[in-house]
């Protein structure tokens, strides 16, 4: 589902009814963002377990499907790119990786793309899915010796960090979302306790209650923040 919205959130076809409900990547939390929170939830739940009991497999399970996600971001990379500079609309001076290309040369511009240090626009989050699966199993070793601690200290301070970097750029992309995996696959290698505590101290009427609450609350600060700062630029 959160890759459906992020490729209709970039589908250059305005007005369209589904920005109603993707909010056209001008929401507080971004379908992408959703992607990390939800994958690190499942690799906790799924891995964690595994981890303890099948180390090695485990973690060569894990760095093939980076090593897949790697390739696939840079295949689609490649042909968003082409598809852009010879069918695209935008003037091929103005292209945003032409520019690059030309400002750093040839060689920068390779090497950057080899080490995941660009990626073509939408696609750039899967570049941040590439590493942060490859460092899964560290963290799920630790985790699944009860050193869950160390994981979400290092996760908050290497946040803190990018805190003084700019916030489009990519280290600092980087650094947020990968608070959110991380923190998430806690949050997953601990989720049938989390069940277990919320079972046992708030009723199912509370809890529905309780969600209800959290999406009314969401598309009410969501669309009037919104409005008014369509009224303020306005």
């Amino acid at each position: 589902l959160f890759l459906v919205v992020i490729l209709i959130n970039h589908i250059a076809l305005f007005p369209n009814i589904f920005m109603l409900f993707t909010g056209k990547s001008e929401l507080w939390f971004s379908a992408a963002e959703g992607f990390m929170t939800v994958s690190g939830v499942l690799v906790g739940y799924i891995y964690t377990n595994k981890m303890k009991k099948q180390p090695k497999s485990t973690t060569l399970k894990l760095l093939r499907r980076s090593l897949k996600v790697y390739c696939a971001t840079l295949l689609l990379g490649i042909f968003c790119m082409a598809f852009e500079y010879y069918i695209g609309r935008t003037p091929r001076e103005e292209i945003s990786f032409v520019v690059r290309l030309h400002s750093e040369g040839t060689a920068r511009f390779i090497l950057d793309t080899l080490t995941l240090r660009f990626a073509f626009s939408w696609a750039e989050f899967l570049s941040h899915y590439a590493i942060f699966i490859a460092l899964a199993p560290i963290a799920l070793w630790l985790i699944s010796h009860s050193k869950w601690w160390l994981v979400a200290s290092v996760s908050v301070l290497l946040w803190f960090i990018s805190l003084g970097t700019a916030p489009a750029d990519t280290m600092f992309i980087r650094s947020s979302w990968q608070l959110l995996f991380f923190i998430a696959m806690i949050i997953g290698a601990h989720y049938t306790q989390i069940l277990v505590f919320f079972r046992k101290t708030f009723s199912k009427k509370t809890r529905l209650r309780f969600t209800w609450g959290l999406m009314g609350v969401r598309f009410f600060f969501i669309y009037t923040f919104d409005a008014l700062n369509v009224g303020i630029s306005s």
